[in-house]
């Protein structure tokens, strides 16, 4: 029963409602780095380089207004190795931190 209630409660927070945007942008704006990525063998050193790909595959996501999270701040790009990741830092908008202000 504890466990229903924190889902009912964490569903019900306005930090909720941020963290599902932010969450969804980030898919999106990841399927035009994995094309960027299957298309130039190579990760994107910027937002920029997505531009066209990522009109054509995420047309609700307008580039540079669309590179923000759920809490407004400004999304970053990252190389992992030979991976390349979209993050948000959450809702303090620092990097690291736990519960709301975890980064994505």
């Amino acid at each position: 029963m504890c466990l229903k209630a924190a889902c009912k409660q964490s569903a019900d927070s306005p930090a909720w409602i941020e963290r599902e945007v932010t969450i969804s942008k980030l898919a999106e704006i990841q399927k035009a780095v994995t094309a960027y990525q299957q298309a130039s063998n190579a990760c994107p050193e910027n937002f920029e380089q997505l531009q066209s790909i990522g009109r054509d595959l995420t047309p609700g996501l307008q580039y540079p207004d669309g590179l923000v999270d759920g809490w407004g701040h400004r999304l970053a790009l990252a190389k992992e190795g030979t991976n390349c990741v979209v993050i948000s830092y959450g809702r303090d908008g620092k990097p690291g931190g736990i519960g709301t202000d975890y980064d994505l």
